[in-house]
């Protein structure tokens, strides 16, 4: 029973160091030991998603996938109406070895179905879901038709509520739209 004065500080208990020592040990063994040459192609494999290599590597991390298509809100490309921005079509024209998934409303499409939005080729479409709720059923709409699992998915939006659309449907990552493919722009 801690007395007048004590702080709640850390036990002080017999052996401590020696297994916080331990478990430090083990804890930096226990993280991959990646050669200069497995670093530089996960560089230029983030480069060709438009991620930044923290990003890209903790994904790889997290998942122990590789990132096989990037989801995109029609928001997140600045996309209301009309043809898709000029900024947007140059970043997604440099995406490469992935595919680009789009959650957008389009009139007379079925969801899951491949899209053409001016001279960029989305693989899959659907609509963005209404609720929170519904974002595992809407997004995995548009993931099923090719097969692609969630953990291989990131989904670039426009607001920090869809954070949690990534949750939901079990995605590697959401990441803001301001902060993908910052250095194309």
């Amino acid at each position: 029973m801690a007395g007048i004065g004590h702080n709640d500080g850390p036990p002080l208990d017999q052996g401590r160091a020696w297994r916080s020592y331990v478990w430090k040990r083990a804890k930096t063994e226990q993280l991959p030991k990646l050669g200069i040459e497995t670093v530089r192609r996960h560089v230029r494999r983030a480069a060709q998603l438009g991620l930044t290599y923290p990003q890209y590597a903790s994904i790889r991390v997290g998942t122990g996938r590789d990132v096989r298509a990037l989801l995109f809100s029609a928001a997140a490309l600045g996309w209301r109406r009309g043809p898709l921005p000029a900024p947007a079509i140059q970043k997604l024209s440099r995406l490469e070895d992935a595919d680009a998934l789009l959650l957008a409303r389009l009139k007379g499409h079925a969801p899951g179905a491949p899209a053409i939005a001016g001279p960029i080729r989305f693989a899959a479409a659907g609509p963005p879901p209404q609720r929170e709720a519904e974002a595992r059923g809407a997004i995995r709409a548009v993931l099923d038709p090719l097969s692609l699992p969630g953990d291989a998915v990131v989904l670039i939006g426009d607001r920090p509520s869809q954070a949690a659309w990534a949750e939901r449907a079990r995605l590697a990552r959401f990441i803001p739209a301001e902060n993908w493919a910052s250095e194309w722009a």
